[in-house]
């Protein structure tokens, strides 16, 4: 077998040369004409294979797949083994090629083992329409299991943003009980994925009021305003619906250029809904429409923060709320926050504008060689649209990030040559470097210190001299960046939700100004440096400190964030207790007790220690959310086969990961650290040292190591299952208790 090579996502395509006589390849002979009922066929299919054609755009080398027609209907294929299919052809991971035939814009006819051109071997087809192809993207990440409700596991991926995995389950169970309410999530799941027309065919006979709701949304998202505002007079007052209402009425009158009437709406929605994501997004929709035509600075900063706000919790319209994001911040000259949303967004559902508009920000923020590799995706089911971004690389690079597939390289002579006897025997392979934990520390590293007037221009830390002033006025007292101005801030801030806990959103700015000052005081007083995280609302920010060898990671504004979060008010001195403690900890010689040391000296970490770490696992899992590697692994005992499956085909034993892998691996422990404290009722113990050795504490003082766990399984193996189930018996053995002898 030969193996040529051509670029593509992230570097290369590879196109495989094959033998046309293979057994075992018809899978799908006698298959049942329901897609759904076929759909067990791809159970265990790690890749499909997809045929390709080379195209190019100036100096550019593309490849889109190749279509077949069926009568005069172009169609895209995909085959379930190389070995059905002449070269060129790509192999891809089953989920990914889903996506990209459910996401092709330029078709509409689909095929598995298709009747094609470079089909080597005719094979029994099964045709697929794009619903099916989110079927097949639903079923290959969250097939539901024998005995498990799949409308509770719908309702589960909904929630989270998954939408191609609600969209199977809804299915499941509408197929199973077709008049239980499943029919509504389904409606509404489709409806969030653009599948108008098959949400519309499913409820347009329904009188059911939440039928009338998704109706209303198949409407307006096809242009009839007066249809919309129909189905919305259907529905009843008093309904449990009347949130999603107005929320919707909000979303009509804002495209019926009813600008005013929207905000209001959906900042009465935003202060009272019970999710207030799609409130938060109305909202940010609004703010920035207005911004951008009265040119208002204020306002679309008001827009930005409040699209944040509704990604701070995984919803179903993470992926929709990111690019609309992104979009803001590239019409307003932010490349790198742009691009961090588009990369957000495009992990959640990478669609074509999604992927084209990544590429631009790519080559805006000088990354072409990732730019390339996004492009060549595009150009995969859209080739008009990669061949108009190759017009956006430089032109004397394009021949380098998009050159043709090289030619084979001739074949090797089978017989062993003799050494002749003055040659020298090869050296010996070198011993391989030692292994070395990257820790969090390696990963973020600060910034040069910022001077103050970069601070006061700076948009978040120039809250700090804004509150400062205005507390002077109020105090008729000078406030400085210490212990004494902190103690003034506190007391504005308990104040203020003491007297407004029915409303926290409306304290967030006030928050953001505490946070601000803490932070300010914290870098004058100590030379902390705030890491401002693009994708990350600030109570995700660390802050890093360096003082006499010792180096600290810590979350300042995670202190005063807590307020949004949290029924009850902290008590008095929490934010001068934290200030305390960072000034301790940066005095204090050497290292703490850590790791396995720590567990057995029974040495639990500072409660600010272990809230910063809280602050930590929660950035990560919500960057989790958002990675295609990820985002599908599942926080309970059926995710614990996916993430060992995940390190095992990622990582090799005795060879040390990359400093991405290391950064992969990260994200993995934290996925398995939240499986222990959901499955277990652990809690953090001893964060002191490197992430490896950090410590959780099960309900009967067994002390594990989740993240150490995880970088040990992919550097010598192990296995997680069996990690699981030790763990799992040693809770049943705690549940019964001693026993009588």
């Amino acid at each position: 077998m030969r193996l040529f090579f051509i670029p593509a996502a992230p570097k290369y395509i590879r196109i495989y040369s094959v033998a046309d006589n293979s057994p075992n390849l018809n899978i799908f002979a006698g298959a049942p004409a329901s897609f759904l009922k076929a759909i067990q066929a791809f159970a265990g299919m790690t890749k499909l294979a997809l045929p390709i054609m080379a195209e190019t755009a100036d100096a550019a080398t593309l490849y889109a797949i190749a279509p077949f027609t069926e009568g005069s209907r172009p169609g895209l294929a995909a085959f379930t083994d190389a070995r059905l299919l002449k070269p060129p052809l790509t192999r891809r991971p089953a989920l990914e090629a889903a996506l990209t035939l459910f996401h092709a814009p330029r078709h509409d006819l689909f095929m598995f083992n298709a009747p094609h051109p470079q089909a080597c071997l005719q094979v029994s087809a099964l045709r697929a329409t794009r619903l099916d192809l989110s079927l097949l993207a639903g079923f290959l990440t969250s097939g539901a299991k024998s005995g498990e409700d799949p409308a509770a596991l719908g309702d589960r991926e909904f929630s989270l943003g998954r939408l191609h995995g609600a969209h199977y389950l809804y299915t499941l169970a509408a197929t199973k009980a077709p008049a239980s309410r499943a029919r509504f999530a389904l409606g509404a799941v489709l409806v969030e994925l653009g599948l108008l027309q098959e949400a519309y065919d499913g409820i347009k006979e329904d009188r059911d009021p939440e039928a009338f709701l998704t109706l209303a949304m198949i409407h307006r998202k096809t242009g009839d305003q007066r249809a919309a505002r129909e189905m919305l007079a259907a529905i009843g007052p008093g309904t449990p619906l009347e949130d999603r209402k107005t929320a919707e009425s909000a979303w009509l009158d804002l495209e019926a250029g009813r600008g005013e009437e929207a905000e209001k709406a959906f900042r009465r929605l935003a202060a009272s809904a019970f999710d207030k994501a799609e409130a938060l997004a109305g909202l940010g929709a609004a703010l920035a429409n207005k911004a951008f035509s009265t040119r208002d600075k204020g306002r679309l900063s008001e827009a930005a923060e409040t699209l944040r706000a509704a990604l701070v919790t995984p919803s179903p319209s993470g992926a929709r709320v990111c690019f609309q994001l992104g979009n803001l911040y590239f019409r307003s000259g932010d490349p790198a926050r742009a691009e961090a949303c588009y990369r957000r967004s495009a992990a959640l559902s990478p669609a074509i504008q999604t992927l084209a508009n990544l590429a631009l920000t790519l080559i805006k923020n000088g990354k072409t060689d990732e730019a390339a590799a996004v492009t060549l995706q595009v150009a995969l089911t859209d080739m008009p649209s990669a061949a108009r971004l190759a017009g956006e690389f430089p032109k004397d690079a394009l021949a380098a990030l998009f050159p043709p597939p090289p030619r084979p390289a001739p074949p090797r002579d089978p017989a062993p040559r003799a050494a002749a006897p003055d040659e020298a025997a090869p050296p010996a392979p070198a011993a391989p470097p030692p292994l070395k934990l990257e820790t969090l520390m390696d990963v973020v590293s600060p910034p040069a210190a910022p001077t103050e007037t970069e601070s006061r221009n700076d948009d978040f830390i120039s809250r700090a001299f804004r509150l400062a002033s205005a507390l002077e006025d109020e105090l008729g007292k000078k406030v400085y960046f210490n212990l004494d101005g902190l103690a003034d801030v506190e007391r504005k801030l308990r104040l203020t939700f003491l007297r407004a806990r029915t409303n926290p959103q409306a304290g967030i700015d006030l928050v953001k100004d505490c946070a601000a000052f803490l932070c300010y005081s914290l870098q004058e007083r100590h030379k902390g440096r705030l890491i401002k995280l693009p994708d990350f609302d600030p109570w995700g920010w660390p802050m890093i400190f360096e003082s006499s060898g010792v180096k600290l990671t810590s979350y300042p504004v995670h202190r005063a964030w807590r307020l949004l979060w949290e029924e009850s008010v902290p008590e008095p001195g929490w934010l001068t207790r934290y200030f305390d403690w960072v000034a301790g900890r940066l005095k204090e010689p050497g290292a703490l007790p850590s790791g396995l040391a720590a567990a057995r000296g029974r040495i639990m970490s500072h409660p600010e220690r272990l809230a910063d770490v809280g602050a930590e696992h929660k950035r990560m899992l919500i960057l989790n959310s958002s990675l295609a590697e990820t985002s599908q692994i599942e926080i309970g005992r059926s995710g614990i086969i996916k993430l060992e499956n995940a390190i095992k085909n990622s990582f090799k034993p005795d060879i040390p990961p990359t400093t991405d892998g290391w950064k992969l691996l990260r994200c993995y422990g934290h996925i398995l650290a939240e499986i222990m404290i959901k499955d277990f009722k652990a809690a953090w113990y001893n964060a002191d040292g490197d992430d490896g050795g950090w410590s959780l504490q099960l309900p009967w003082k067994t002390f594990i190591f989740p993240l150490g766990k995880v970088y040990k399984t992919a550097v010598g193996r192990g296995s997680l299952d069996e990690y699981y189930d030790a763990l799992l018996a040693d809770k049943l053995r705690a549940l019964d208790g001693p026993r009588a002898g």
